[in-house]
């Protein structure tokens, strides 16, 4: 007969697999089941999350956390998106064509915002393009995207003409000049957004 215990908040019977195992107590197992515990979690965590001071010093904590393990996280995600690139770029192809209507309605629905955008971007190379640039500049930069199209093709999926100092930093703002081009996976440029980190 399987081992059984009453769980000392419900006051039911139960059998060993519901409750956490707990070496303090003698028989091994924790003096309340599985789901009390958890109730007294949500419970717990209410109570509180309704108390401004206690939500104040959670969120503190968490800004902390995140500060402390940034760079950790980073080489992470980066590691595990290097590791698994091919099952990503087959997940995200199939979710689009199995969402087809909706990335069509999304387009037409934002048509306006995606032209602002793009006109932004324009003026932003166009404002970072010096005139001290002669033909060769011009021409070695045209090599990035073709080089970056070349890829695309050979390599089954996207990559990007990146601007090493974005264009439009928050802190920092670099030349649309060959100097400052290199060529990416899309998914590397996308992730770095218009972060600089000297």
């Amino acid at each position: 007969m399987p081992l059984q215990k009453l769980c000392c908040k419900c006051h039911d019977l139960k059998t060993a697999e519901h409750f956490y195992a707990n070496t303090r107590v003698k028989d091994g197992l924790n003096s309340f089941c599985i789901t009390c515990h958890k109730a007294d979690n949500i419970a717990r965590k209410k109570k509180n999350r309704s108390n401004s001071a206690f939500k104040n010093a959670e969120a503190e904590n968490k800004k902390a956390y995140r500060a402390k393990t940034a760079a950790a996280h980073t080489a992470y995600m980066q590691a595990w998106h290097a590791k698994n690139a091919k099952q990503q770029i087959e997940y995200r192809a199939a979710y689009r064509q199995n969402n087809q209507d909706y990335f069509t309605k999304y387009a037409a629905t934002h048509r306006a915002q995606h032209a602002a955008k793009s006109r932004h971007r324009q003026a932003a190379l166009l404002n970072r393009t010096p005139s001290w640039l002669d033909e060769d500049d011009f021409w070695l930069m045209e090599q990035a995207y073709d080089i970056a199209a070349v890829r695309t093709k050979m390599f089954g999926f996207s990559w990007h003409v990146d601007h090493e100092i974005p264009l439009l930093g928050k802190f920092v703002s670099g030349l649309h000049v060959p100097t400052n081009l290199r060529v990416i996976p899309a998914k590397v440029n996308l992730c770095k957004s218009n972060k600089y980190t000297v």
